[in-house]
């Protein structure tokens, strides 16, 4: 940007997770300055981790704490799904 002002990038999604169908109002974001390479939104309540940039599952069900694996047997059935990214 000008004057040494960083470029701000803004995403939208639908609003839901395509693995278990949670509102993403809580996702959490990681990004560039939380130290990652890319942009991510994980859901809250199945720890499905996508890319903000192409909508890719990056971490599909993980599984890796007992709310995660209730919602990887409810729903691992359904594969994974790109989020809708705009």
């Amino acid at each position: 940007g000008e004057d040494g002002e960083e470029e701000v990038k803004v995403f939208a999604t639908d609003g839901a997770c395509r693995a278990c169908k949670f509102p993403l109002t809580r996702g959490v974001w990681s990004g560039a300055q939380a130290g990652c390479d890319e942009q991510t939104l994980t859901c809250p309540a199945c720890g499905t981790r996508y890319s903000l940039e192409s909508g890719e599952p990056l971490d599909f069900l993980p599984g890796d704490n007992p709310v995660h694996w209730l919602a990887k047997v409810a729903n691992e059935k359904n594969g994974p799904q790109r989020l809708a990214v705009l």
